[in-house]
């Protein structure tokens, strides 16, 4: 590891420790309940962010050298496929188990986190072979495209949150 990679996912671990705090507020009847569940979901979900963020990083700075090495390509792909396959099986897990319930449930946020975390290795994925290409126009789109669909994601998230907790008069 590079150390401006280790410093980038040492500053976005401080501003999630920040957003833990969001979700102490918000379901604090479930933390509250099942303190050392939330602390497996979240440590879990700390785990899994930490090889986002390197990847992340990783991919920005491979986007910057002249030449790629294969090897560091191909370990950089794999990476991203088991992060993915990962994501996507938690989000469905905690999807699934949100409708169930159906009621307002600590795992909604989990289940949007690893949507999220899915677009991320997707943006990733595209990202790197673009940049090395040299299709910065097809990039600058595709990026593009990616924060609009972050956006319906985060979104239908609020709208989901407003299912369940509505509005009080």
């Amino acid at each position: 590891l590079h150390a401006a990679e280790v410093e980038a996912a040492w500053e976005k671990l401080l501003f999630q420790l920040t957003d833990a705090a969001w979700i102490l507020l918000l379901f604090r009847h479930e933390v509250d309940n099942r303190p050392f569940r939330f602390l497996w979901l979240y440590c879990t979900l700390l785990f899994f962010k930490s090889f986002h963020w390197l990847s992340e990083a990783r991919v920005e700075r491979m986007t910057q050298q002249v030449v790629a090495r294969p090897l560091a390509l191909f370990r950089l792909f794999a990476l991203l496929i088991c992060l993915f396959a990962m994501d996507v099986i938690l989000a469905q897990i905690y999807g699934k188990e949100v409708l169930k319930l159906d009621k307002a449930s600590i795992l909604l946020i989990f289940g949007f986190e690893y949507c999220m975390l899915a677009w991320l290795c997707l943006s990733l994925a595209v990202k790197l072979p673009l940049s090395l290409a040299g299709f910065s126009q097809m990039q600058f789109t595709f990026e593009t495209l990616f924060q609009i669909l972050k956006l319906s994601a985060d979104i239908a998230f609020f709208f989901a949150l407003y299912r369940y907790f509505g509005m009080t008069s």
